[in-house]
């Protein structure tokens, strides 16, 4: 049948369609058809798209649009809502538009490749603390800090290469070859090392008694000691006619030591004349001539020296060293060299 001005229509679910009383009133009605029918056609930029009847179980899904800046919605987050609008386009082109996503704690949201090696990342789990760092250049500014009115520039650090770029060393200029280098307490310095130094006569098997200048030290196997002594060159070859005590580098029979000695003696009259009172037969036990030579206007030989008396000798005894001269006549500048052993030398 056909529908009247001012009347309303409602169609029924067997089609049929009931009047009422009118007035100008819209006509609207609810179509129900098949699942999967064709209900129209729906065409975008010249291409046409049949729009069909969702089946049962079927996800609608759309994109409504809408003019730039008009509301679409509200999201509330921590019970405040912010309304949500179409964003504005600008130069001819549509805004972008960003958002975050909000993924459950643990999911896996990409991956992370370093060196061709792949890495997952995964959404933090509370109370995880997310943290990276952020790889800079040498030198590059990376901030800035304020303290007070006061601005200071952050620069990613160089490389220390050297011991001068320490904070905690403080080199001297002008380095020689062989420092070492000391702490002073507080810092590292350049220095040369210490030679500290040690008395010989201080070491436990040395044995030093009345050094003088040439002396050598020679070891008493006696004693087990390292002793001065006076350098005897082998043999007795590099001993002098000192009036100092030497050692001759010779052993005695019982294997000690044996010395020498020269003594001099301006004049020396007929008799007996003392010539050391140190040298007692309680100190020195084998005591024998060595050399004699002396000042004589004559020909003088060692056994009665012109012929009018008996001969020079040296003898050793508790009250010390004497030259006894029974030549008959006073002799001038008189030298007797000695050699001898210690009595201090015999093993006890």
């Amino acid at each position: 049948m056909g529908l009247q001005g001012g009347l309303q229509a409602m169609v029924n679910m067997s089609g049929a369609i009931s009047e009422t009383g009118g007035g100008g009133s819209e006509v609207e009605y609810t179509a129900v058809v098949q699942s999967g029918t064709k209900i129209g056609i729906l065409t975008i930029d010249d291409v046409n798209y049949n729009i069909f009847t969702p089946q049962a179980g079927d996800s609608v899904e759309f994109t409504a649009i809408q003019e730039s800046g008009t509301k679409i919605g509200t999201i509330t987050i921590n019970d405040t809502p912010y309304d949500i609008y179409a964003p504005t386009g600008g130069g001819g082109g549509g805004s972008e538009v960003s958002f975050t996503q909000v993924l459950g704690s643990g999911t896996k949201i990409g991956t992370i490749t370093i060196d061709d090696t792949p890495t997952d990342i995964y959404a933090p789990t509370p109370p995880d603390v997310v943290s990276y760092t952020e790889v800079q250049q040498s030198g590059t500014k990376i901030g800035t800090i304020t303290i007070g009115s006061t601005s200071t520039d952050i620069y990613a650090p160089t490389p220390v290469t050297t011991l001068r770029g320490l904070s905690d060393v403080e080199l001297n200029p002008y380095i020689t070859t062989g420092n070492v280098l000391m702490f002073n307490g507080s810092k590292w310095g350049d220095s040369v090392l210490p030679i500290r130094t040690f008395p010989i006569g201080s070491l436990t098997d040395v044995d030093i008694t009345s050094v003088s200048n040439g002396q050598i030290l020679k070891y008493n196997s006696t004693s087990e000691k390292w002793e001065n002594a006076n350098e005897s060159g082998g043999g007795g070859g590099g001993i002098d006619y000192s009036t100092t005590e030497q050692d001759t580098g010779l052993d005695w029979i019982d294997g000690r030591s044996i010395y020498q000695k020269t003594y001099s003696l301006t004049n020396v009259g007929q008799g007996v004349v003392l010539l050391d009172s140190s040298f007692t037969t309680s100190l020195y036990d084998i005591v024998w001539h060595e050399s004699i030579s002396w000042n004589y206007s004559g020909n003088i030989d060692l056994g009665n020296h012109g012929g009018t008396g008996g001969p020079i000798y040296l003898e050793c005894i508790t009250t010390g060293l004497y030259a006894v001269n029974s030549s008959g006549v006073d002799i001038s500048n008189l030298y007797f060299t000695i050699r001898y052993t210690k009595t201090a030398d015999l093993t006890p």
